[in-house]
């Protein structure tokens, strides 16, 4: 008797959300004194359009801290810089890319929501800041002073300005841009984990390794970071579960993707008696 073995792959046309939704969801936690350490590059010395993007998800003890830093590029006039800062029934979010801090204070920027993702994004682009949360714009103004470049690292979860303004929970899908991104551009791309290859992205930390005291970019410029102390956990909640499809720019909202199901086969066992 001779048995015959037919393999078929299945390839399935899914949407992006279901293809990714068993991906990985480490994330760094930070408490004062953690960072993440970016030496300095030319790719990260901005002067024109910019887009800082961060997931984060804030502990209660962000509400004992003024400051509390998710990205800093920032010294003396220069840089720029993600943040919330405010008192415990008043913390907003904050983007600052020269010596003016101004979109999110006090201009109608929703209130930081603990223990809960939030997607947080400042944009500068020719003389106006916009503060996006979750891709809604929650505050905008006029801000003439275009970035100034500095040869400072970048840090994520901490700054120079005293470990008491470190970040005080989690932060996840760092992404640092030379082009100023659209509402609608930030809206497609929120849940997704993107490619590395889109247009003007200078840094991408999706700070998902789970692992080690080294992050890598993403973005294939090397800006990679050195964790001290590393503090990985497990969070299934946060919602980036989906892949962008390859491409050099992000897509409109809704696109679908091929994806090859290279886990799932469908086996059939043909037998065949064969008599002598």
């Amino acid at each position: 008797m001779k048995q015959f073995a037919l393999v078929v792959t299945a390839v399935m046309f899914l949407p992006a959300s279901f293809v990714d939704c068993f991906g990985a969801s480490f994330v760094l936690t930070f408490k004062p004194g953690d960072s993440v350490e970016i030496p300095n590059s030319k790719s990260l010395e901005i002067t024109g359009p910019i887009t800082l993007q961060a997931w984060v998800r804030p502990d209660q003890q962000i509400l004992s801290n003024y400051f509390n830093f998710i990205i800093s590029k920032q010294l003396n006039g220069t840089g720029y810089t993600l943040l919330t800062l405010g008192n415990a029934n008043q913390k907003e979010f904050q983007f600052e890319a020269n010596t003016q801090l101004h979109s999110g204070a006090s201009s109608g920027a929703a209130y930081v929501p603990i223990d809960t993702w939030s997607q947080v994004t400042g944009v500068w682009n020719a003389g106006t800041e916009y503060m996006y949360v979750n891709g809604i714009l929650a505050a905008t103004q006029a801000d003439p002073l275009a970035p100034v470049a500095n040869t400072q690292p970048l840090s994520i979860g901490s700054s120079v300005f005293g470990s008491d303004t470190g970040w005080r929970g989690g932060i996840s899908d760092i992404r640092i841009w030379n082009v100023a991104l659209s509402q609608r551009q930030i809206a497609a791309s929120l849940k997704a984990r993107l490619t590395g290859t889109e247009v003007g992205l200078v840094a991408y930390l999706p700070l998902n390794e789970g692992h080690g005291v080294t992050v890598l970019d993403a973005s294939g410029n090397g800006n990679n970071g050195t964790l001290d102390p590393p503090d990985w956990r497990f969070d299934s909640s946060i919602p980036l579960n989906a892949d962008l499809p390859s491409s050099n720019s992000i897509p409109e909202p809704g696109s679908w993707q091929l994806a090859s199901i290279g886990a799932v086969f469908l086996s059939a066992i043909l037998k065949r008696s064969i008599r002598s």
